[in-house]
């Protein structure tokens, strides 16, 4: 018993040790890949469904079709000319320049001027869309976790005679690694204050609000109904009619959905526990897309990409000469 005891006290310490994560370059190669991708089809796609499993050469050629600002959000607030973007010859050009850098990029060539120019084509493609009155967050973790590799890849060109940068960089196993790690830690960032702000903005009352909860699930499920964007299933409608009756069902779902939110920032501890949160994150919005219509696929496919990686997984399950994989 006291060696079961040991046994599960050493894996359970071992899920929780820092362990600085650093990449081969294949690693780093499908994630420019995978991220290139999703960029394309995310901005260029400007799908109102998000369904980024459609290869992104079935993006329409026209562009965004908003020629105003209803009510400005964003970089709206601050250039209107945004609308611009709906301009078939503007869009055109921003196309063709967007899958230019999306190829440097993946090339490993000028990456920080080819980033830039991406992420500002994605925060004005969102604000255009935010823009028309319908505030939403589904584009949100690809322009946060985009903006930390930005913002790595340009510190990296600068990175000092000795200590600050410098160090910092070595300790992340360089600049590509660097990128990735600045880059996971935004979008986690998004999840924990996603969890601050739910209790700051319910005053701490946010577990008892569990008949507002299941009101808020209705008007989600009809207004995905009518919209037409996600098909809500027969299964679905029915718990909600359960859990209405079950008031106690929906303070656990929300206290769940809290602590997996909150306790995000244990992903950046390993691989390992990045893998085990990222599958627990990607079930939850499975889950909400299947109950709700939210599925924040986006998000999916971002955790599957840099947190849960299952490539590595299976390189270090058949690596020669290796039991186990290993930790990082």
């Amino acid at each position: 018993m006291s060696r079961l005891f040991t046994f599960m006290l050493s894996k359970l310490r071992s899920l929780f040790r820092l362990e600085p994560i650093s990449h081969a370059w294949w690693e780093h190669l499908i994630f420019r890949l995978a991220i290139a991708y999703l960029l394309i089809d995310n901005v260029l796609g400007m799908r109102l469904n998000y369904d980024w499993v459609y290869p992104f050469f079935q993006i329409a050629k026209d562009g965004p079709k908003y020629f105003s600002l209803p009510a400005p959000s964003g970089i709206g607030l601050i250039w209107p000319g945004i609308v611009n973007l709906s301009d078939p010859a503007v869009f055109g050009t921003v196309r063709i320049c967007f899958y230019a850098a999306a190829l440097l990029y993946i090339c490993g060539l000028f990456a920080p001027l080819a980033l830039v120019y991406m992420l500002l084509v994605e925060c004005c493609m969102g604000s255009l869309l935010a823009s028309q009155g319908a505030i939403g967050h589904s584009r949100q973790t690809m322009a946060l976790g985009l903006l930390g590799i930005t913002m790595a890849s340009y510190v990296c060109l600068f990175p000092g005679k000795r200590g600050g940068w410098r160090n910092l960089w070595r300790w992340s196993g360089g600049a590509q690694d660097l990128a990735m790690n600045w880059g996971r830690q935004m979008i986690v960032s998004a999840y924990a204050v996603s969890a601050v702000t739910k209790e700051i903005k319910s005053e701490g009352f946010w577990f008892t609000k569990s008949e507002g909860f299941t009101l808020a699930v209705a008007k989600a499920q009809e207004e995905a109904t009518i919209k037409g964007v996600v098909e809500i299933s027969r299964s679905a409608q029915e718990f909600l009619v359960w859990m209405a009756s079950h008031p106690g069902v929906s303070v656990l779902m929300l206290l769940g959905a809290w602590l997996l939110e909150f306790s995000a920032p244990l992903m950046l501890l390993n691989r390992r526990m990045a893998l085990f949160m990222g599958i627990l994150l990607w079930i939850f919005h499975g889950i909400n897309g299947w109950f709700m219509g939210l599925g924040f696929p986006l998000n999916r496919a971002l955790l599957l990409v840099l947190f849960i990686n299952i490539p590595w997984w299976i390189y270090a399950a058949f690596k020669p000469g290796s039991a186990s994989p290993a930790p990082s």
